[in-house]
């Protein structure tokens, strides 16, 4: 147990457990912000703890990776996504996330195999992620496997609500390694996931 004086920011989840801790040293006046990453606990993963120490006055990394055809947003069956174009949705999740002091950076591919390397890039540079595969969502265990290597909080996201449409969009392959999930809300499921990945 530190004897450094300590602010919790919240208490560990169940699943993708995280605790965000400021420690000031007796030799430094400079508090240090200590991410505790407990990771997926179930299954084969098997991970345990992870810190990460960076300075308190550094805004939250939270990285947004949009998918396969989300670019033709405003195009793409408006009635169903919304007539934002995703520029204009990329811009409200940036100026979101300035209002909740977190930095967030929105990327969004028709490439699988890009998107999984935008996973793996963000396992150095965020804090958390924020993920609407699209049609990927109910098929790609590539993108799937990706995510589970990451131990930070992951949020998955949609515009529509799967669930409500044709069958074979019921199914996520990616459920299980995403700590919360937000559907139906359209562009404001963003907002959302933001003040979740925030308050959580």
């Amino acid at each position: 147990m530190s004897d450094k004086p300590t602010i919790d920011f919240g208490a560990p989840e169940a699943f993708g457990s995280h605790v965000f801790r400021v420690e000031v040293s007796a030799t430094s006046t400079e508090p240090v912000l200590i991410i505790e990453d407990y990771g997926y606990q179930g299954g084969e993963n098997g991970r345990g703890l992870r810190r990460r120490r960076t300075p308190y006055n550094r805004r939250v990394q939270v990285t947004v990776l949009n998918g396969v055809n989300l670019g033709m947003l405003g195009v793409r069956e408006p009635a169903v996504y919304g007539t934002l174009t995703h520029r204009e949705l990329a811009e409200r999740i940036v100026a979101w996330g300035a209002e909740l002091g977190v930095e967030a950076t929105v990327q969004q591919t028709d490439h699988e195999g890009e998107y999984v390397q935008a996973i793996h890039a963000a396992r150095e540079r965020a804090d958390a992620l924020i993920v609407n595969p699209g049609a990927w969502t109910h098929y790609s265990y590539a993108i799937r496997d990706a995510l589970a290597i990451l131990a930070c909080p992951i949020v998955e996201v949609h515009l529509s609500e799967p669930r409500e449409r044709e069958p074979w969009r019921h199914l996520s392959v990616i459920s299980d390694v995403c700590a919360h999930r937000i559907a139906g809300h359209g562009a404001e499921g963003y907002r959302e996931a933001l003040a979740h990945l925030v308050t959580a």
